[in-house]
Order: structure tokens, then C-alpha cells, then sequence
């Protein structure tokens, strides 16, 4: 297995990035892969309006999206 990084895509703002832990994160507990943009931008949780691709997603896998911060916002899942 080789160490190189490859191109991913971010799942919530689709834009290419290195991966799979160069500039960004897999999430395990939702199967998704996120730039450090996105990561970094949504530190305090994620707006479900602004991602609801992100909602569909889970549901789709039988998840519930983790508590909802005060804001209303999705936290994303401690490892």
C-alpha cells in the first residue's frame, strides 16, 4: 500500500482535494470524505440547510445526524 496521496472529493462543497489525510478527513461514522476548508469553515457544527445533501446521506445510511449544537447545527461525530 502506498503512502502518495490521491484526489478526493469533498463531500459537502465537492471540490477536489489531496486525501485521503493530507488536506482533509474521512469521517468513519457517516462514510464521507471532507476537505480541511469545509472541515475548518463548519468547526462549530454544520447548518443543515446549507447541507442538506449531507442529511439525505445519513438517512440514506440509517444514521441520525449526531445532537444538534444551540444553533441548530449538526456536530460532527467525535471519532
Amino acid at each position: 500500500m502506498s503512502d502518495k496521496p490521491f484526489i478526493e472529493k469533498c463531500f459537502l462543497c465537492e471540490r477536489p482535494f489531496h486525501g485521503p489525510h493530507v488536506y482533509g478527513r474521512y469521517i468513519h461514522q457517516w462514510d464521507t470524505s471532507v476537505c480541511s476548508q469545509c472541515y475548518g469553515a463548519n468547526w462549530d457544527g454544520i447548518p443543515p440547510r446549507h447541507h442538506s445533501r449531507l442529511v439525505s446521506h445519513l438517512q440514506s445510511k440509517g444514521l441520525t445526524p449526531p445532537k444538534h449544537n444551540e444553533e441548530g447545527w449538526i456536530d460532527w461525530p467525535t471519532d
